[in-house]
């Protein structure tokens, strides 16, 4: 029973990895070589930070992710200590 659930953790760990890569590949796929265009974007910064909303802060993702991960693991762990009872 030990093994099908460290197999179980394992398969949702690899997901986990391969979906985060899956990120990170599709969205450095922006400024790619092969497709030869050039884009150029140029920016303007405000003094205030009134006019960024809240979600351009980096420390609100993080603790955002940090919930849902906290979140999820509370939830998994909760399920597989149902199934270890009966």
């Amino acid at each position: 029973m030990k093994q099908i659930r460290l197999f179980d953790r394992l398969r949702t760990m690899m997901l986990t990895l391969v979906a985060t890569m899956l990120g990170f590949w599709a969205a450095a796929q922006e400024g790619g070589e092969s497709g030869g265009a050039s884009i150029n974007v140029s920016t303007t910064k405000s003094s205030s930070s009134s006019s960024e909303g809240w979600y351009a802060s980096p420390w609100v993702w993080v603790v955002g992710a940090a919930v849902f991960v906290l979140l999820l693991v509370a939830l998994l762990n909760n399920r597989g200590g149902n199934k270890a009872r009966d």
